[in-house]
């Protein structure tokens, strides 16, 4: 599975993970993401699930 950890979804793509402290860069599609503002085309709360 992964973990899932809370970040803030950036308009251009990339992820700022939270409790991490780095940002991830990559497309908004073919990620599993769970988006909850995507329709609104800004920023906003989302969950990733990273792969280790």
């Amino acid at each position: 599975m992964g973990d899932f950890r809370w970040g803030y979804w950036i308009l251009d793509g990339r992820y700022w993970i939270l409790d991490m402290g780095y940002w991830l860069c990559f497309p908004h599609v073919g990620l599993g993401l769970s988006l909850l503002d995507a329709k609104q085309l800004g920023t906003g709360i989302s969950q990733v699930e990273t792969h280790n």
